[in-house]
């Protein structure tokens, strides 16, 4: 058996390099390329790219904005002490800690999300104009009809172990996927239902939403116990900022002149960090791991506490 624990956090790229946490990803053990796509882009290919010492085989979608910018194997302290560092001095948060335990060679599939409901057909009806107060007059509008069809969002998960012949070691295969509905916030008020049992925002009505997917995909080599970090994750969004004198910005067109709106994006990383342990059948860890010898300088736990900060 092998128990996959998975760790999903979200962060910044600006606490990744204000605290330095990347040094202590390590050094990977990779078999294969890591790729990464984006549904509905136009498939593009980048030379390999220099990652924590070895060159990897890159591909992406256009416009994607996915770069496998962190990528590694941890032990127990280290995870720790990379987590701890986000959490308490950044702005990281940790979303969810699944568990699970599979078999040799059966995939394992975790998802966090939500079912997204839309219509892809659409009748004529004809409706109340409510704009008009003097006579009652119609508007043809488009009403959905039939099944609304369904689309998975949010964060999947799916890693495929196979242990070594040695029983130490794991081969994983591992694939996350990243899911949204663009402009969520129309969508979710398009279908709320009003007094005539319509919805309220008829202009996305006829309309199908756009699905932005982001996918990483990489085969690792580790031992019982130990942790692979895949980053590069990034999720996009904007937010509008309307700023002012208070009450002479809310004065018709001359508001205008007394407020300002701003357009700001913020890039959110999501790093998943993947833990396999091999198991018996009594659920005990099957083989004791000693720490792993990494190339390069020795670097301590004392080392690693005192460099972000922790006190003893």
């Amino acid at each position: 058996q092998v128990l996959i624990e998975a760790r999903f956090v979200s962060t910044t790229f600006k606490d990744i390099n204000e605290l330095g946490v990347n040094w202590l990803f390590g050094r990977p053990a990779v078999k294969g390329e890591l790729s990464a796509s984006v549904a509905g882009a136009e498939d593009g290919s980048t030379p390999g790219v220099e990652l924590l010492g070895k060159n990897l085989g890159i591909v992406s979608g256009s416009g994607s904005g996915l770069s496998a910018g962190y990528f590694g194997i941890l032990d127990n302290f280290r995870l720790q002490a990379v987590v701890n560092a986000l959490e308490q001095y950044g702005q990281g948060r940790t979303l969810t800690v699944p568990r699970l335990t599979t078999v040799n060679n059966k995939t394992a599939t975790l998802r966090i999300g939500e079912d997204f409901r839309y219509y892809e057909d659409y009748d004529l009806e004809e409706v109340v104009d409510r704009s008009s107060s003097d006579n009652t007059t119609y508007v043809s509008r488009a009403v959905p009809s039939g099944d609304a069809a369904i689309e998975e969002l949010g964060y999947e998960l799916k890693v495929t172990p196979s242990v070594g012949a040695d029983l130490s070691t794991i081969n994983l295969t591992i694939n996350p996927k990243i899911s949204d509905v663009e402009d969520r916030a129309a969508w979710a008020a398009a279908y709320k239902p009003s007094e005539q049992g319509a919805a309220d925002n008829f202009t996305l009505m006829g309309k199908l939403p756009i699905f932005k997917r982001k996918e990483l995909e990489a085969e690792v080599v580790v031992r019982s116990g130990e942790t692979v970090v895949l980053g590069g994750l990034v999720n996009t969004s904007q937010t509008k900022d309307h700023s002012g004198v208070p009450w002479f910005v809310r004065i018709p067109v001359l508001g205008r002149l007394f407020g300002t709106k701003t357009d700001n994006e913020t890039a959110d990383n999501l790093i998943i960090f993947v833990t396999a342990t091999l198991l018996t059948d009594s659920g005990e860890d099957l083989v004791a791991l000693n720490p792993r010898t990494l190339p390069g300088p020795e670097v301590t736990p004392a080392q690693i506490s005192e460099e972000l900060g922790f006190e003893e």
